[in-house]
């Protein structure tokens, strides 16, 4: 499955867990066609494959951290939450055994691509081979062959899934690539402005400092003129070296949604991003990331907060937490900062508190 640039993102969930979920039809037709159960365990089976789709599509949002932002995110849970989340999961199919046997089988897809988009990929290749190795195992015991159809087909369904996941790892190796290319493009381009600033500025203010000192006594009217010059050419060279620093520390809005994602990731804080910033201009982009940023750092210093929301829109960006809310704290430098650059943009920022608990950060743009 190919995984959307983090510059664009899409609601992947959506159409992912969608189009996966109409394959749950598959035990549910073994257990109307093939199984000669009784009607009791015939319909335990059915309502069991039902309760699987619907559990397996939490466990796929839950564990994979990343697809309502449309970056491949797996977020590397440790064994006890991996085991927990599926633990659910096995049982369901477990209860759809004596009804169609082996042909359980069918539920292992869905188990390979929850453990594959909660894992890192050599560590879920591993665990979809080990999968394979006991379906191969269950069908040859009750078929006295693992090439029976109720093995072929779900391995057939896994091998696909697992060469989308190759394929997404190979799109965010490249992703990241690109990221650290275009970074060490930047820094280049910030040393290059900077020699060229210093270097000859600082070149002439020496060779002027040299003559104002050389004519101070025999001239002092051309050394005045020649100490006015390096003061303009220092101011001129401050200002230039401003910008430059200005631009470097200006922060790109994909980056920063990334980095924020990860930071609150390891802080336990579940992220969901909606929208598309892509038709914003360069600007609003510019200060959407400062919104997010100062969002962020607040969160994770004083939110405890389980869940955030970052959603984007032409209109603005807004962030959500469920955290303690912001009582009757006054607002710091960083928020007294963010609100001079969305006032100085012509936007408005609004910092309140959500109903329930939490706060909500919005970026108004004008």
């Amino acid at each position: 499955m190919p995984v959307p640039s983090a510059r664009a993102p899409r609601p992947v969930a959506v159409w992912y867990t969608a189009v996966w979920t109409v394959f749950i039809a598959v035990p549910i037709a073994l257990i109307l066609t093939i199984s000669d159960a009784d009607w009791m365990w015939r319909a335990i089976g059915i309502a069991a494959s039902l309760a699987f789709g619907v559990a397996w599509v939490r466990v796929v949002l839950r564990l994979s951290g990343g697809l309502e932002t449309g970056q491949w995110a797996p977020r590397a849970p440790g064994a006890g939450e991996l085991a927990l989340a599926l633990l659910p999961l096995v049982g369901l199919a477990a209860l759809a055994v004596p009804a169609i046997g082996s042909g359980a089988n069918a539920f292992a897809p869905f188990l390979a691509s929850a453990v594959l988009f909660a894992l890192p990929l050599r560590p879920g290749l591993i665990a979809t081979a080990v999968l394979v190795i006991g379906m191969a195992t269950w069908t040859m015991l009750e078929a006295g062959t693992p090439f029976a159809p109720q093995f072929i087909g779900p391995v057939v369904g896994i091998g696909f899934i697992v060469f989308g996941r190759v394929i997404a790892g190979m799109t965010e190796r490249e992703e990241r690539a690109r990221l650290e290319l275009a970074a060490v493009h930047e820094r280049e381009e910030i040393s290059r402005d900077i020699h060229d600033i210093l270097g000859h500025t600082l070149t002439v203010v020496a060779l002027k400092s040299q003559l104002a000192r050389r004519t101070a006594r025999s001239d002092p009217d051309r050394a005045e003129a020649e100490l006015d010059e390096v003061l303009r050419l220092t101011q001129t060279a401050l200002d230039d070296v401003r910008a430059t620093v200005g631009r470097l520390r200006t922060p790109d809005l994909a980056a920063q949604v990334e980095a924020a994602r990860l930071a609150l990731a390891d802080a336990g804080v579940d992220v969901v991003v909606r929208g598309d910033w892509t038709p914003l201009d360069p600007s609003r982009r510019a200060l959407a990331a400062w919104a997010v940023r100062e969002a962020t750092t607040n969160i994770l210093r004083h939110a405890s907060a389980a869940e955030c929301a970052l959603v984007f829109s032409a209109a603005g960006v807004e962030i959500v937490d469920d955290g303690v809310g912001i009582a009757d704290a006054g607002e710091g430098h960083g928020l007294t900062g963010l609100r001079r650059r969305v006032a100085d943009s012509g936007g408005e920022l609004v910092v309140e508190p959500v109903a329930g608990g939490g706060t909500r950060v919005e970026v108004r743009f004008r």
